[in-house]
């Protein structure tokens, strides 16, 4: 894949997507879109800035178990009447959701004011794909139910639902991205050091329920789980090379021309975004790879020069399902 760079004035930009997000206006030029109402609008819930876990009984797991988990967060502002927007977000293998919430910082209304985070637990601390994790469980069919489950509880937006992971949660999004069965609902996707397995993600069999579909995906060229490069030799199986993975999608979204490449100059040269615009809509394959961050939640309190977690927001905010 080609990439060209041009020096770019980061501050000035990051500045622009901070002042929009404020202003709830969309970031990448997505047309307004009316919103759809899901069947638990009028339930009351409470609203009180914490989170809690519910229980639900799941088909997704043969002879394993029935009752899996999810946190879910909802924001000071919501109202049981109005739709809202719904990020579903994964951890990474080994974590729970309780650290993936305060590791990423979604719940954080400084950052996401507006919208339902959810944090599912996955079983064994783990979901589909690697080859540690176990065949029985079908994480796909889980989300499935999940969904269901929460737009008949909440009062959810159906074309603002979103699907974000880190690590082997991030390749778990991949993998529902390229599921028209189960991957459908969502109307973009976002992933964090995603672990991309080959086995679970098999480029010849990756139909997305509708293209273009809207990615941002976020990597550190230090990682040692899930090499920048590639690697036949990772825990879970083969990883592809990022970039091999982005231009597959830059593929299923049918994108002419060759990825824009701008190194952010405010941070000493060490980001660099990527971005593809495909079938008319700008930057809807969107990269940023972070020079010598390792395998972490970007955060520039931490070193990493850049904050993920609002650009997520900017991101889910600019595509709604059309």
């Amino acid at each position: 894949m080609l990439f060209f760079s041009v020096l770019f004035n980061s501050s000035h930009a990051l500045n622009l997507l901070s002042t929009a997000r404020l202003l709830g206006s969309p970031i990448f030029g997505a047309a307004a879109v009316e919103g759809r109402a899901s069947a638990g609008c009028g339930k009351p819930h409470i609203a009180d800035g914490k989170t809690r876990t519910v229980n639900i009984n799941s088909a997704c797991c043969s002879n394993v178990t029935s009752t899996r988990s999810y946190n879910i967060h909802l924001p000071t502002n919501y109202n049981p009447n109005n739709p809202t927007a719904l990020i579903v977000s994964y951890h990474g293998a080994g974590e729970t959701p309780s650290h993936h919430e305060e590791e990423s910082q979604l719940s954080n209304p400084s950052y996401n004011p507006n919208m339902i985070v959810v944090y599912p637990k996955g079983f064994n601390r783990t979901w589909q794909g690697p080859n540690y994790t176990i065949p029985a469980i079908n994480d796909k069919v889980f989300t499935s139910e999940l969904l269901t489950h929460l737009t008949d509880e909440y009062c959810v937006d159906g074309t603002r639902i979103y699907a974000n992971g880190k690590s082997n949660g991030g390749g778990f999004v991949g993998s529902l991205a390229c599921s028209p069965d189960h991957g459908g609902d969502f109307a973009a996707f976002s992933a964090v050091v995603g672990a991309f397995y080959k086995q679970a993600l098999p480029h010849s069999v990756c139909r997305p329920a509708r293209t273009p579909l809207p990615i941002l995906e976020f990597h550190g060229t230090d990682d040692k789980r899930a090499d920048y490069s590639g690697t036949n030799d990772a825990k879970g199986g083969p990883l592809p090379a990022i970039q091999d993975w982005l231009a597959q999608w830059a593929v299923r979204d049918e994108c002419p021309c060759p990825p824009t490449n701008v190194t952010l100059d405010s941070h000493g040269g060490q980001v660099h975004y990527g971005t593809y615009s495909c079938n008319g809509v700008q930057d809807i394959v969107q990269h940023y790879r972070i020079d010598g961050m390792g395998h972490v939640w970007p955060k520039a309190s931490k070193g990493d020069y850049i904050d993920a977690t609002p650009l997520i927001i900017d991101f889910f905010n600019s595509f709604p399902k059309l």
